[in-house]
């Protein structure tokens, strides 16, 4: 169709700026407005279950404050600047009137623009219908433009029909204890962006008290369960000469990607080794997505440092292309990134260290799942011993398109046969498509 378009609160002092254009939308947006639905006067109005915000700071506050789980607030069109970080608690849904229509720009300094957080309490918010443009770049990279935390209750978070624009740090990230969806969504990345299109991580997964992903670390994998952050339907684009890094995570991440285009990018899983007290990636399914590089050739799709993965039905192209879909790495066989986890080569407590094995099995490597529960410190694990972690093999197969491998190791603590597979997992079935949460 087309549309022709004439945590910490603070009274927003700056000017909203009213656009006229025509915006050709395609697929399910949001549906609760017309044509007519743009701002005149700031304000929050309406009464329970509808409320309407000009896109203002202010207003927006004023109605999320207002609302009750359940309700909805409507964002009108327009173009406005928030400078402050808005909380956003409850079960509600933040819908703004469309893709180029209502237009966020993040001027926050050093914090998130947006922080979806119900704290100890479980709650399933939708945010839907805009477009977000991140600006500021005072912000380390783990800062997401849009945070998405707490607890995660029933089906989780939906995400959906919105624009990333402009992305120079890191546009979305989630954290602990968080399931849902991220759909129909277009994220714009600078090549030289100091982060990522989205950052995964559960760092407080299972319990709200801990920390480093280590409650992710000893609970099991559930592939083909709604227990993951599903990003489905969704494009990654580049915005220079790449390729970029679009997706990268730690702390006992959880995601799985499906059905997405990624342009002139590649994707990243950090393990239990630069990111100091915090662990791996926990586990990740990726499938049916389509990754197109056009830029100068590069190494692998994936590279995966901890954890176990299911990494299928990919397709590869373009004229730069990728050497491998798939790589297994395992950073500490040479690497001394925190002192404290040092080499896996048969002298730390935390390794498994068979005989004659030099270190094999490495804490949280490669084709290691679920284990015992303990807690990550300043001075490593505690109890400082092998957690008993569950043989759980990274499988690869049907990817089509690499130049020299579908997938490999360059460890010889990751072997063929032991910990990763070229074959489909027997008796796995991916989630239900498209995700529950896109139906109305």
């Amino acid at each position: 169709m087309t549309i022709s378009t004439a945590k910490r609160l603070r009274l927003w002092p700056g000017v909203i700026l009213w656009a006229s254009s025509v915006l050709s939308c395609t697929g399910e947006g949001p549906t609760e407005f017309t044509n007519n639905d743009v701002g005149t006067v700031k304000g929050c109005t309406g009464s329970s279950p509808l409320w309407m915000a000009t896109p203002d700071q202010e207003s927006v506050s004023s109605c999320i404050v207002a609302a009750a789980n359940g309700d909805t607030v409507k964002v009108l069109a327009g173009t406005t600047t928030w400078t402050e970080t808005i909380t956003l608690n409850k079960s509600i849904k933040l819908i703004g009137a469309g893709e180029g229509r209502t237009i966020i720009i993040d001027g926050v300094s050093k914090d998130h623009m947006l922080a979806v957080d119900g704290g100890s309490v479980p709650i399933s918010p939708r945010i839907s219908g805009m477009t977000i443009k991140g600006f500021s770049t005072d912000k380390s990279g783990v800062i997401a433009t849009v945070m998405i935390e707490g607890i995660s209750n029933e089906l989780g978070f939906r995400l959906d029909h919105m624009t990333f624009d402009n992305i120079v740090i890191t546009g979305l990230g989630t954290n602990d204890w968080v399931w849902g969806v991220i759909d129909h969504c277009t994220f714009n990345m600078k090549t030289d962006a100091v982060g990522w299109a989205i950052y995964f991580s559960n760092e407080r997964w299972g319990d709200l008290t801990l920390c480093c992903g280590d409650m992710a670390w000893a609970s099991p994998d559930d592939f083909g369960s709604h227990k993951f952050s599903f990003v489905e339907d969704s494009i990654f684009n580049l915005i220079g000469i790449g390729p970029a890094n679009y997706i990268d995570s730690a702390g006992g991440a959880r995601y799985v990607l499906r059905r997405n285009t990624f342009r002139d990018g590649f994707l990243r899983a950090h393990g239990t080794d630069s990111t100091e007290q915090v662990r791996g990636t926990r586990a990740i399914e990726i499938y049916n997505n389509t990754f197109i590089n056009n830029a100068a050739a590069f190494d692998s799709v994936e590279e995966l440092r901890s954890g176990a993965a299911l990494f299928y039905n990919n397709q590869f192209s373009g004229s730069g292309g990728f050497n491998h879909g798939i790589v297994l790495k395992a950073f500490r066989d040479n690497g001394n990134f925190w002192p404290v986890w040092r080499r896996c080569d048969g002298t730390t407590d935390w390794d498994q260290n068979l005989p004659s094995e030099h270190g094999y099995a490495c804490l949280d490597q490669p084709g290691r799942g679920e284990g015992n529960l303990a807690t990550t410190t300043a001075n490593g694990l505690i109890p400082a011993t092998w957690p008993n972690q569950v043989l759980s093999p990274v499988y690869f197969w049907n990817n089509l398109g690499w130049r020299d491998d579908e997938g490999g190791s360059t460890s010889t603590r990751i072997q063929l046969g032991r910990d990763f597979f070229n074959s489909p997992k027997p008796g796995y079935v991916p989630y239900t498509y498209p995700h529950p949460l896109q139906s109305p």
